[in-house]
């Protein structure tokens, strides 16, 4: 609630001033460490900066800070500019970070672009290798980053084993937890010293908004980031939060019903001899099911699916006879979505267990019977 004189409105307004007016020079923050870092309990009383905070993204921050059952939020521009922005805070020349090799391919392409440019060690582990990742640790080794579940075919890390063995050492962990979407899996009880997410997701991906946040514990890494980001003008839109503070106010009715409709669509998919396997964690069979079990109270609507020696064409015809399902990059809006991937294109320590050209489904807000039918059909069209 956001107080206006002696009434309130449910969500905070998209406040925007790059002059801030003091009522004195007692009233008025100092350009300096301190001023930016400074926490208060009432969001209009560390007005620092337009650029850098104002009542709207103090306001988001704290609510992601809540979800993700951290104590600290920063705001930047996207998903990317969230991972680039830990990983300049904590990393120099001579560093070496271990990544796994399911992360997905944007964030892949930023650590072999830029960490290495810069003289940083980056070396890729097996998501299969995470119980053994004392075998890769170096003297100059400084963070492990993690995706859980991995992009495009979905593999579960043990993550308390992960961050136990880092933590002993003196080792940051990272976590991309996009997937979990801020709602099915807490960081920080599991041991992880950051979570990184990008808001473009499911957390305000209905209004198609562009925001990532970086959410933490200790109070001695917020300091090191938040500079960080505000040093590099990684400034974020007030009516962007805004937007993202309203559509997460649904973000619960959203997710249950697009599980709902995930189920039914798994299992539509699993009862058909031309799919020669469906990837989601969720499923009883699949190879990660204990380790999310563990660590998941729910899933998100990515499906992946590959067939039974289909050639190249006839996954084309496939994806073209669908009519509901839209082709399309990303996910986390109303939408269902399609897209096409070859499964190990972009691994190098790790192979998938499937083969030749996939497909990846997001399951949208449609009915879901109308999103099974549109599945068979195309399915049915693409054999005849």
């Amino acid at each position: 609630m956001f107080p206006i004189g002696e009434v309130r409105i449910p969500t905070t307004p998209a406040i925007n001033a790059t002059t801030v007016i003091a009522s004195d020079l007692k009233a008025l923050s100092g350009i300096d460490g301190a001023s930016l870092l400074a926490l208060s309990g009432d969001i209009l009383e560390n007005f620092y900066y337009g650029g850098v905070d104002t009542p709207t993204t103090i306001s988001l921050a704290r609510r992601l800070a809540e979800l993700e059952g951290g104590h600290f939020a920063i705001l930047t521009p996207s998903g990317q500019s969230a991972v680039a922005a830990v990983m300049f805070s904590l990393l120099g020349p001579g560093d070496h970070v271990l990544v796994v090799d399911t992360t997905t391919y944007t964030t892949r392409w930023f650590f072999d672009h830029h960490l290495v440019r810069m003289g940083i060690g980056v070396e890729y582990y097996a998501p299969q290798a995470a119980s053994r990742i004392v075998d890769l640790f170096r003297p100059n080794t400084k963070l492990i980053f993690m995706e859980s579940p991995g992009s495009l075919t979905y593999e579960v890390l043990d993550i308390a084993k992960l961050t136990s063995e880092a933590r002993s050492r003196g080792i940051y962990t990272v976590l991309d937890n996009t997937w979990s979407a801020s709602s099915y899996f807490r960081p920080f009880p599991h041991g992880v010293d950051i979570s990184v997410l990008s808001l473009t997701k499911s957390h305000g991906g209905q209004t198609s908004i562009s925001l990532g946040a970086i959410v933490l514990e200790q109070d001695t890494l917020f300091e090191r980031i938040k500079s960080e980001v505000a040093l590099c003008g990684l400034n974020v839109s007030s009516e962007t939060c805004a937007q993202a503070l309203v559509s997460l106010s649904t973000l619960g009715v959203r997710l249950e019903h697009q599980a709902a409709s995930t189920a039914s669509v798994i299992a539509a998919l699993r009862s058909r001899p031309d799919i020669q396997r469906v990837f989601h964690p969720c499923i009883p069979d699949a190879p990660d099911f204990p380790l999310w079990q563990r660590y998941y109270s729910g899933y998100n609507s990515l499906v992946t699916i590959s067939f039974n020696k289909w050639p190249d064409d006839k996954v084309e015809r496939f994806v073209g006879a669908l009519r509901l399902f839209n082709i399309g990059h990303g996910w986390g809006g109303v939408v269902s979505l399609v897209a096409t991937f070859d499964v190990n294109r972009w691994r190098t320590v790790s192979k998938a267990p499937a083969q030749g050209t996939c497909v990846r489904l997001y399951v949208g807000l449609e009915a879901a019977d109308d999103l099974v039918d549109d599945l068979n059909a195309a399915l049915d069209a693409a054999q005849r």
